[in-house]
């Protein structure tokens, strides 16, 4: 029979000004819980099954390759990396996310969110990207946002896009290999960001 997982292993919770790093492969393609942070630092560099993202304040969070979705609830002021099949954020607010995503993002009750493309590298992408059976080749939609907030709700701008960034190469501690990529390195822009309208109202996509 196979050895039960410890599950505190998968997951960052009730943390204050502290710094979590998982490596290549202590994840290993399985579900990663972050909840409950205040002035945090998350790395995530493995590929994932699903992430779930609650109730975090001024921390900044990297998770990589996750083959379902990203949910991201009720996060304040913080920055969030994220690759995945999907990113899906509610009652988020004065976010900033840095995506790639081959669909569209999804976002509601979400207030000064500022999104851009995903500009990462570190040891391993390539390979759990494929792990995570994310093709690289796909269109990175990170800026097709679908804001299923309903129409009537005038609370301030939800969303807005964000310059690309010039990549940012991340070092692991003990993995002695250089950092790599598979997605388009994105060239830095200097022009200011571009406040983007809320889509014509349609049906909410289905989550992948």
């Amino acid at each position: 029979m196979a050895a039960a997982l410890d599950k505190a292993n998968y997951m960052a919770l009730n943390l204050k000004n502290e710094t979590v790093v998982k490596k290549p492969g202590q994840i290993a393609g399985q579900q990663f819980v972050v909840d409950n942070l205040k002035g945090c630092q998350v790395h995530v560099f493995d590929h994932c099954q699903q992430v779930t993202i609650d109730d975090c304040e001024d921390s900044t969070i990297v998770i990589g390759p996750c083959e379902d979705s990203v949910f991201a609830r009720d996060c304040k002021n913080c920055v969030i990396h994220v690759v995945a099949q999907q990113l899906r954020t509610r009652g988020c607010l004065d976010c900033t996310f840095f995506l790639w995503v081959p669909t569209e993002p999804v976002i509601e009750a979400s207030v000064g969110l500022r999104i851009g493309a995903w500009h990462v590298s570190y040891p391993g992408l390539s390979r759990h990207m494929q792990a995570a059976k994310l093709n690289p080749g796909d269109p990175n939609k990170w800026d097709k946002v679908y804001d299923f907030t309903p129409a009537d709700e005038d609370d301030g701008e939800h969303w807005r896009r964000v310059a690309r960034r010039p990549e940012l190469p991340m070092k692991i501690e003990g993995v002695d290999a250089p950092c790599d990529t598979p997605l388009p390195k994105p060239s830095p822009v200097s022009a200011s960001p571009v406040a983007s309208p809320r889509p014509a109202r349609s049906a909410a996509p289905a989550a992948a």
